[in-house]
């Protein structure tokens, strides 16, 4: 058996919870972020300001 549905909007998936800092990650900051971690491995030990300052964002 085979149901055809049009027109309704997609379910959220119940085997993967949302979580904001998730979604933050891959948005066009987060993704700076991740790009100085990798150029720069050496940012894991310094406070956020500093790592918001070398990734870009002032």
């Amino acid at each position: 058996m085979y149901v055809y549905v049009t027109n309704s909007r997609p379910l959220e998936r119940l085997d993967m919870p949302t979580r904001d800092g998730a979604k933050r990650a891959f948005e066009p900051k987060g993704l700076m972020v991740l790009f100085a971690f990798l150029c720069h491995p050496e940012l894991v030990k310094v406070p956020y300001r500093e790592i918001a300052a070398r990734a870009g964002w002032r």
